[in-house]
């Protein structure tokens, strides 16, 4: 088979309705089966069968699997659990391929597995690597694309055979200090154009990466990476889908059985496999969330491995929304003595302030007051303890609560942007040069760690001058209704 980009489509797929699904059972087997149940209708050409206990070999089997349009169902070396015996007699697969050695399932599983298929075809090699070129080899005979990733973690690997079940092409896995010497060669049989090899320098070196390029003169050789799994997994999904997706599979970050089965489920569903906490997702991940808001949510696992919140709610961020006036009872983060930030929006026309309340629903902060449509982020609490929020307004309004610490650092020197901010400075102390184009309030004020104050300006209208500047850390809060600039000398 050549792989183009693109998924090839099977009759015998059945996607997910609109809305959020949870696809779990009672334990990694029981939720593969349930994984395969609401994904392929019955029969399907291939199943695809994997350890349970570890991860190496199912990697590169979730993208063949999904390529032939059929499930990775995971299995005990020495036994077929009762939910995998009941989903195989359901799917009627024509071939069965196991995925491994002996070691990772036993001859007496293989030969069990041969009563649910006209034959089974065991998939291996000498180790990780070598069965994961094993899987390329029977699955193609050349591929424009391939993903690259460690064979000594699981984590980018399995945001990556999600983007390699959707674009129809292999992924291989490397040792992390170099190009594993099998991988290479498969890499030049299946002579590629372009490799994505994914995570930061930690998962696969530049050693590795420059091996690539060796392997292939002329071939475009991408690193996709972040600062974290969770990070790299959002990477993965902004590259390949970098039109949007209609539905999002979220698996833990933390283990890796759920999202094995999870590669062909999402690519019946075109769908990247994004990697979260189990209380609340990174905010890579919730900023890919919301520019694709997808009609399909799917969370793979239980509620004790991942909560409804670790698909939708930002880790580290208190949102609220509604319409017209409200009084909202909030969480900051880092308790409620500590002062927060909060970006609020606003679609109305007329006006539109927020409140800050304490425990006896007395004034503590005045966040917002303006009239007609607003977004802008205001730091409250600086000096007070506010328990709920006081909204006077017209139309839709959004609150997102954050810690101060999640405030946009200033980079280098200078900062410039429009309307309500605040920023986090940490240089030393000098003269900065402000610009203000408004015609409303210019108000700009350094807060440190320790209570201390600074006004650095309080006008009215457009502004330009040179103002003393307090060395850092300092959380720097602008009020503004025009385009403003600093420049720290």
């Amino acid at each position: 088979m050549t792989a183009t980009a693109g998924a090839v489509a099977h009759a015998d797929e059945t996607p997910l309705p609109n809305g959020t699904t949870r696809l779990a059972g009672a334990d990694r087997y029981e939720t593969s089966a349930a994984v395969s149940r609401r994904s392929f209708a019955a029969p399907v050409t291939a199943a695809f069968v994997a350890t349970g206990t570890d991860y190496a070999d199912a990697l590169a089997g979730g993208p063949a699997a999904a390529r032939r349009g059929g499930p990775v169902l995971l299995v005990r070396k020495d036994g077929v659990p009762k939910s995998v015996q009941t989903e195989l007699a359901r799917l009627r697969p024509t071939t069965i391929y196991v995925l491994g050695g002996t070691s990772a399932i036993s001859s007496a599983t293989a030969q069990k597995l041969g009563s649910y298929a006209t034959s089974v075809v065991r998939l291996s090699g000498s180790d990780r690597y070598a069965t994961a070129t094993a899987v390329s080899r029977r699955g193609w005979s050349s591929a424009s694309t391939v993903f690259l990733a460690s064979g000594a973690g699981f984590a980018d690997a399995l945001s990556g055979g999600a983007a390699a079940a959707h674009e129809g092409v292999p992924l291989l896995l490397t040792q992390p200090s170099r190009l594993t010497g099998t991988t290479r060669t498969e890499l030049a049989r299946l002579k590629p154009s372009r490799v994505y090899v994914l995570g930061g320098t930690g998962a696969v070196s530049d050693a590795a990466l420059s091996g690539v390029r060796s392997a292939l003169p002329g071939a475009s050789v991408t690193r996709l990476s972040g600062a974290d799994r969770y990070a790299t997994s959002a990477k993965i999904a902004r590259t390949v889908w970098s039109d949007g997706a209609p539905a999002m599979f979220f698996a833990t970050g933390l283990s890796f059985a759920d999202a094995l089965s999870g590669t062909p489920a999402a690519k019946v569903n075109d769908a990247p496999l994004v990697l979260t906490k189990q209380a609340c997702l990174p905010s890579a991940g919730y900023s890919v969330r919301s520019t694709f808001a997808p009609g399909k949510t799917v969370i793979l696992g239980g509620t004790g491995v991942l909560s409804n919140n670790g698909a939708t709610q930002e880790c580290g961020t208190m949102r609220y929304s509604g319409t017209g006036d409200d009084v909202i009872t909030i969480s900051k983060p880092g308790g409620a003595t500590n002062p927060a930030i909060a970006t609020l929006t606003h679609d109305g026309s007329e006006y539109f302030s927020v409140w800050g309340l304490d425990s006896k629903m007395e004034d503590t902060d005045l966040l917002v007051s303006t009239v007609g449509p607003y977004r802008g982020t205001v730091l409250f609490d600086d000096y007070s303890e506010s328990k709920s929020l006081q909204i006077q307004a017209d139309g839709a309004w959004t609150v997102a609560i954050r810690a101060t610490s999640a405030a946009p650092k200033i980079s280098g020197k200078s900062a410039s942007g429009h309307g309500d901010t605040v920023l986090n400075w940490s240089g030393s102390a000098s003269t900065a040069r402000l610009t203000h184009d408004g015609s409303s309030n210019f108000i700009v004020e350094a807060y440190g760690r320790s209570g201390d104050w600074d006004l650095l300006v309080n006008e009215i209208g457009s502004y330009q001058g040179t103002v003393r500047w307090p060395a850092g850390p300092r959380v720097i809060s602008i009020e503004a209704d025009g385009n403003w600039s600093i420049a720290i000398k």
